[in-house]
């Protein structure tokens, strides 16, 4: 069985004139392109009111916050990139762009330091919660538990050895490294372990092309004093949902086949069976 994919479906039929239309998004990328050269007029009133538009002057609270806005658009489009252009799969599509905003909070190697040991967990644990037979909201709400200790350990630890790189997990928010361990514990599930662990490579290195982007020197300032870049963004994501979808290394994504577990396979073969002493009991007679 393969993996239900949205972005294979026919794209959508409009009636020609609409303004909907492919063409109609060339709007998208027009208007911001427009913007950006009348900021650059040396006078006049419409460069005036341009400038008034930017958020430069905002307290650097604000500032701080905005960038991280700005950026999902941003890591969308690169994600966007990397499913339907390159065609690899990663763990979905807002987990790429959650981790990257993570990996600002709590810098690259100590982020992904500790992301990988939560991975690793979740591997370990993950055949300890099955045993249990519990119901699927019962399992995921006890694996996010079990990573939640884990990021308090890793603090404590951090404490104890006087560690401040350990100690600065605390802030990778705990809802993305929740949302990514249930996501990664579905995949083991559903599409067995080395799937699972493909589709958390592509998602970790999305997430660390997203950072290098947004944390990269002029970027942070650029996307500041020029938030029509946002609109910009809509409409190159328009131009490669529609026109980009190539899939140029989809060969190299693993088989999504679901794993048989032993347990259904062992049921198979009492059914088998049963149905082999049913038939020895009542044999179907010929016509």
């Amino acid at each position: 069985m393969t993996e239900t994919d949205h972005s294979k479906r026919p794209a959508l039929q409009f009636a020609p004139g609409t303004w909907w239309a492919p063409a109609g998004w060339l709007i998208f990328i027009a208007f911001p392109l427009v913007i950006a050269v009348l900021r650059e007029v040396p006078a006049g009133e419409i460069s005036a009111v341009l400038h008034a538009f930017t958020m430069t002057d905002l307290p650097p609270d604000i500032v701080e916050q905005a960038i991280y806005v700005m950026a999902i658009p941003l890591g969308s489009l690169l994600v966007v990139f990397v499913r339907l252009t390159l065609g690899l799969r990663p763990l979905g599509p807002f987990r790429p762009i959650l981790i990257a905003l993570a990996l600002q909070m709590t810098g690259i190697v100590a982020g992904l330091a500790f992301l990988a040991a939560t991975f690793v967990l979740v591997v370990l644990i993950r055949p300890l919660i099955l045993r249990q037979q519990l119901a699927f909201f019962a399992r995921t709400a006890l694996l996010v538990s079990v990573v939640a200790n884990f990021a308090v350990l890793t603090v404590l630890a951090g404490k104890w050895f006087a560690f401040d790189d350990l100690i600065s997990v605390i802030h990778f928010p705990l809802i993305v490294l929740c949302l990514v361990s249930v996501s990664f514990a579905t995949k083991i599930e559903t599409e067995g372990l080395k799937s699972a662990v493909w589709r958390a490579g592509v998602t970790v290195a999305t997430a660390i092309a997203i950072t290098l982007i947004v944390t990269a020197p002029g970027v942070a300032p650029f996307l500041l004093s020029h938030p029509e870049v946002l609109v910009l963004q809509i409409g190159l994501i328009v131009l490669v949902g529609r026109y980009g979808a190539v899939r140029l290394l989809d060969k190299l994504n693993p088989s999504t086949l679901r794993p048989q577990r032993k347990s259904n396979r062992r049921q198979r073969r009492r059914k088998s069976a049963a149905r082999g002493r049913s038939q020895e009991i009542h044999p179907v007679r010929n016509s």
